[in-house]
């Protein structure tokens, strides 16, 4: 079985941070299309062949969302094999002393995380990615967001 690549889109983008080094240079920024709520998962997963109605499916992910967040509120990374893991950390400021830490002072946020699988037959760490995926240009985008021109080979990205 031939594994065929998913086509990715990107746009080339130039850098307007004055005073960086890299200011003036392109780079390639991922096109998100649009972002899935948990119906539209649902019915994407659906569209897959399952054999659960949309409702049920639905269901399931938002009781699989309710009890990850839940579990990583209690200090419980969680592995999806063949995804990756899931786990917190605190942003804090620092005190001087152990005597001077106050939690309620000083805890920024929580942020949730997530570190991709590392298995060799799932790895979905960043190079292996790339490797997975056929990268097609969109447009190019100026240091003021205009688009300046599409790439030569006219291609329809709806």
């Amino acid at each position: 079985m031939v594994d065929s690549k998913i086509t990715m889109q990107y746009d080339l983008r130039q850098n307007n941070t004055t005073g960086c080094a890299s200011y003036g240079k392109w780079y390639a920024q991922a096109v998100r299309q649009s972002t899935l709520n948990t119906r539209g998962l649902a019915d994407h997963i659906m569209s897959h062949g399952s054999v659960f109605t949309r409702d049920v499916v639905e269901g399931m992910v938002i009781k699989f969302r309710e009890c990850i967040v839940e579990l990583l509120m209690q200090g419980v990374g969680v592995k999806l094999e063949g995804l990756g893991t899931f786990y917190t950390t605190l942003e804090t400021t620092g005190a001087d002393t152990p005597e001077g830490y106050n939690i309620d002072d000083h805890l920024k946020c929580v942020h949730i995380r997530f570190r991709p699988e590392r298995a060799s037959d799932d790895d979905l760490t960043g190079p292996t990615l790339a490797k997975k995926v056929a990268m097609r240009q969109r447009m190019v985008i100026d240091r003021n967001g205009v688009p300046i021109r599409k790439p030569a080979v006219a291609e329809d990205f709806s």
